[in-house]
């Protein structure tokens, strides 16, 4: 029964074993004692419940990010990546209940043990998404915020953040080498750094078609910075003084 219950809670974030407090339906609570249940199971069954929760609140963000056509393209490259590794947990679990079917007598210990990894995982990738919630991160700022997460000793998170941080350089990876190879801005959401300015003067470049259009950065270009003009106007004025040959 135990071991039926936890499964369930693995995936759903709730069990037979949870009631529901009546001011806020959100909020699960165990039931405190439990006649055919010992207290030690309890616990590691709210462990595992809690691993559950976890999985529910990362799935509910993915769904949101793909009903939400405003989402960015570095927001939906994370969220492909997360899911991968949604799936890989719900394997695990799939394997599990395979184990509990064959070996009845495996206890709720096994469950946990087996899905250490996820107790040290699921709560940083929860606090993650809700960082880049709560501050409505876009483009490379997300690149950012990842980064500072796999600064970290542990391997196995380390290692997760590194996954998402490389699906989310793609995206950067391809909109940088649009531009240098094709000349064209792939940025449909507005992410990147580089944009298109269409109000160029163009009688100044001595263009006569108005529509003309190009890049711009918000970093100063350096060919027009004032020392470098200054260095050519003293190139100009050392080659007029300069004594011709004979």
């Amino acid at each position: 029964m135990a071991l039926h219950e936890a499964l369930i809670a693995l995936q759903t974030g709730c069990s037979g074993l949870l009631t529901l407090k009546q001011d806020d339906p959100h909020f699960k609570r165990r039931l405190p004692t439990i006649p055919y249940v010992h207290q030690g199971e309890l616990e590691i069954l709210d462990r595992l419940t809690q691993i559950g929760q976890h999985y529910r609140t990362l799935d509910e963000f993915i769904q949101n990010i793909f009903r939400d056509k405003t989402s960015g393209l570095y927001i939906l490259s994370f969220v492909f990546e997360l899911r991968s590794i949604l799936q890989s947990y719900l394997q695990c679990l799939s394997q599990l209940e395979h184990e509990c079917l064959i070996d009845t007598s495996l206890t709720l210990s096994h469950l946990l043990i087996s899905l250490t990894d996820y107790t040290i995982l699921f709560p940083a990738l929860v606090s993650l998404i809700n960082k880049l919630q709560s501050n409505n991160y876009r483009g490379c700022q997300i690149l950012d915020v990842i980064r500072r997460c796999t600064l970290d000793g542990n391997t196995i998170l380390s290692s997760t953040m590194k996954q998402l941080l490389s699906a989310c350089h793609r995206i950067l990876i391809k909109q940088i080498t649009s531009i240098l190879t094709r000349g064209q801005v792939y940025d449909e959401y507005a992410e990147f750094f580089i944009g298109l300015n269409n109000s160029v003067n163009v009688e100044a470049m001595g263009l006569a078609t108005p529509s003309v259009s190009r890049m711009t950065s918000a970093i100063p270009s350096r060919s027009h910075s004032p020392d470098r003009d200054r260095q050519m106007t003293l190139q100009v004025l050392l080659l007029k003084i300069r004594p011709e040959k004979i």
